[in-house]
C-alpha cells in the first residue's frame, strides 16, 4: 500500500499552507497596528493645533 507516503506528502502541503496562512495573519496585525499608530499621531497633532491657535 502506497498510503503512507501520500499522507506524508499531504502533510507537508498543509504544514506549508499552516505557515503561509501565519505569515498572512501576521502581516495584517502589523498593518492594523501601523494604522492605529499613525491616527494617534494625527491626533496629538490636532491636539496641539487645537492648544496653539485656541483664541
Amino acid at each position: 500500500m502506497d498510503f503512507l507516503p501520500r499522507i506524508q506528502i499531504l502533510q507537508k502541503k498543509l504544514d506549508t499552507i499552516h505557515t503561509l496562512l501565519d505569515m498572512l495573519s501576521t502581516e495584517q496585525n502589523h498593518k492594523h497596528s501601523a494604522f492605529l499608530e499613525w491616527v494617534i499621531i494625527v491626533l496629538i497633532a490636532i491636539d496641539i493645533l487645537v492648544y496653539f491657535f485656541e483664541p
